[in-house]
């Protein structure tokens, strides 16, 4: 089983906090980082290519602990978002 996490990146993290808002640090780790700037309807491709090809082809070892996604910017309007995916690997 694998764990999801949106993430983004804050300025003010006492702000946040005072909110009630759950705030975590992400521990120093290997990660593989894919950027991705595309269709919000077509992420699911693009999880099924890492899945399914991209990580075959290499020598990386998923953990299957947890996947994030970092939004760097979303226009739902346009369907279109930035993110980054970061998954942790040995």
């Amino acid at each position: 089983m694998c764990r999801y996490e949106s993430a983004y990146v804050i300025d003010d993290i006492n702000g946040v906090k005072k909110s009630g808002m759950c705030v975590r640090t992400q521990p120093a780790r290997r990660y593989l980082l894919i950027e991705y700037c595309g269709k919000v309807s077509e992420i699911q491709q693009l999880y099924l290519w890492i899945l399914s090809d991209y990580l075959t082809n290499t020598q990386l070892i998923v953990t299957y602990q947890y996947v994030i996604e970092r939004y760097i910017k979303v226009d739902y309007n346009n369907d279109i978002f930035h993110l980054d995916i970061l998954i942790k690997v040995h």
